[in-house]
């Protein structure tokens, strides 16, 4: 009987042992610093205008895929993104903050690729007005190449209920009209 009492208060207690212990941290990846480095230095290049530095961070093939926020900031290959990174040249534009927020990075099972998300603020002056592209949903994937982490893939978008009114102001204007009913998400 006193057996039977012992394995029935064990067997109820591992239940509540189980509920109470805590999940066990899983270890960063040895290159998740250098990884996430090279996804914020993507952006934040612009505060030292650094493009020897800036263009290391990408793939430097025909592979590659950059979208960022309109159609007009899509790119694809490295020398149609060199391209189009002349204009960030120009003396009037100069990157001042950035800030990355929910950064969630995932590691393939080789390793050798990642795949990103999170939430960013990008903010800048031009020609000494200050501008700002706030809670921009950022994705992006990532390649180790011969021993460096390079973008292959970054988009930046914003959900559809959360475009900020001047841009849908700056690309709608007056075809918008006055009163919309909100859709129901149901």
């Amino acid at each position: 009987m006193k057996l039977r009492c012992f394995v029935l208060a064990v067997s109820l207690s591992i239940p509540a042992l189980v509920a109470g212990a805590e999940e066990p941290v899983q270890p960063r990846h040895p290159e998740y610093e250098e990884v996430k480095r090279v996804i914020e230095y993507a952006i934040g290049w612009a505060v030292e205008k650094d493009f020897d530095k800036m263009y290391a961070t990408w793939a430097q093939d025909e592979k590659l895929y950059h979208h960022w926020l309109t159609s007009k900031s899509t790119t694809r290959g490295f020398a149609e993104f060199k391209a189009h990174s002349e204009g960030w040249k120009d003396p009037k534009f100069k990157g001042t903050t950035y800030e990355f927020r929910e950064l969630e990075i995932t590691f393939s099972q080789s390793g050798d690729v990642v795949w990103y998300s999170c939430r960013l603020d990008d903010c800048y002056e031009y020609d000494g007005k200050p501008g700002c592209v706030k809670n921009v949903l950022q994705t992006g994937v990532l390649e180790n190449r011969d021993g460096h982490w390079v973008h292959v893939l970054m988009h930046g978008s914003f959900p559809v209920d959360e475009i900020p009114i001047e841009y849908v102001n700056r690309y709608y204007g007056d075809a918008l009209p006055k009163s919309i009913d909100a859709p129901s998400d149901e």
